[in-house]
């Protein structure tokens, strides 16, 4: 089976993953900012100051 593309296809397939690549990067990249994502809030011990876990 034999799959023929035009050169025009094989252009406007390149130039779509580009822009698809620009805009996911964007969304992802505004999805990671501490404006959108808050902070885990911190491990404490009746309310005092965080604790950070430790193995024995």
């Amino acid at each position: 089976m034999r799959i023929l593309v035009s050169a025009a296809g094989m252009l406007r397939m390149a130039a779509m993953c580009f822009v698809m690549g620009i805009v996911l990067g964007v969304y992802f990249g505004v999805a990671g900012t501490s404006e959108a994502v808050p902070p885990p809030p911190a491990h404490t011990v009746d309310g005092g100051t965080p604790v950070e876990a430790t193995a024995p």
